[in-house]
């Protein structure tokens, strides 16, 4: 459904089922499932830190108290922080 430049739409014009259709389209685009290697989690974590400006140990500490010192720390937590104290030696 389009809409002329400048209308707007409103709760009722958007189809019932609108999640389903958008996750089906999503769904068949690809089938497949790319694994991240020990090599591409640490590569994550490092490029996240250099952007946080920390290191991983502080970063873990301003997200135990909840308050970091920028939003790129947050976002870095957000992004890693599973990763914390995870072993990524030659397997995950």
């Amino acid at each position: 459904m389009s809409y002329p430049q400048g209308s707007l739409a409103t709760l009722g014009d958007i189809p019932r089922d609108w999640e389903k259709m958008a996750m089906t389209r999503a769904l068949r685009r690809r089938s497949e499932v790319e694994v991240a290697t020990p090599d591409d989690l640490r590569a994550a974590i490092d490029h996240a830190l250099e952007l946080a400006g920390c290191t991983f140990d502080e970063l873990a500490a301003q997200a135990k108290t909840g308050h970091f010192d920028s939003m790129r720390a947050r976002l870095a937590w957000v992004a890693i922080g599973d990763l914390y104290g995870l072993d990524l030696g030659s397997d995950v």
